[in-house]
């Protein structure tokens, strides 16, 4: 782990494979141990130990190998807990009162762009999340507005059929990330010294 890329804690951990193995299940592909902590940027061990405690509580159900590798499928218990937490996401921190200051940056972002600061909003990323933030926000730094949405999607190395798919219950997605102006774009709600545009939703199509 380097220091921009801090392992994730044990409970965000578990949601983060939790999330992979429902998106995999939906796409009828399997993720091994091995590919789940490349895919998370996670060690083998770390996401090991997690597997060990989803499956005690029944979220999922583990075969295990004798090469050490395991392969993990999410049960219905396990979707279910994906829409209690999705319905019990946590609201952005406040900022304290105790230290005034000026107006906030509109944008603000880890180097690796895992975590942003947005008009008061904290937001986190994946990997693969962080790398489409970081391209529409290379676009915009260079004057640009939407990216295209395929774009996107082979610039991430996504294979998923809609970029839609990798912020599934995302609360960036349609806030931060709005649909462009163009079809089939999308881009982020910055401003120029204009009003904030209202968000939208982007659609694949």
């Amino acid at each position: 782990m380097t220091e921009a890329n801090p392992p994730a804690q044990p409970e965000e951990l578990r949601r983060r494979i939790l999330f992979l193995l429902k998106e995999k299940d939906r796409q009828d592909e399997y993720r091994h141990l091995l590919q789940i902590a490349s895919d998370l940027e996670e060690t083998r061990e770390d996401v090991r130990d997690q597997l060990g405690i989803l499956e005690s509580e029944g979220l999922i159900e583990v075969t295990y190998f004798t090469n050490g590798d395991a392969l993990p499928f999410i049960t219905g218990k396990g979707k279910l807990k994906l829409e209690q937490w999705g319905q019990a996401a946590p609201q952005p921190d406040p900022p304290p009162i105790s230290e005034p200051s000026p107006e906030p940056q509109e944008f603000e972002h880890s180097p690796d762009y895992r975590r942003v600061d947005w008009q008061g909003k904290k937001f986190r990323f994946s990997t693969m999340q962080s790398h489409v933030v970081r391209l529409l926000h290379e676009e915009f730094k260079e004057g640009g507005d939407e990216v295209g949405l395929a774009f996107l999607q082979e610039g991430i190395g996504s294979k998923g059929k809609f970029l839609s798919n990798n912020f599934r219950r995302h609360c960036a997605w349609g806030t931060l990330i709005i649909k462009g102006e163009g079809k089939g774009t999308c881009k982020l709600n910055l401003s120029r010294s204009l009003p904030p545009v209202v968000p939208n939703l982007p659609s694949d199509s």
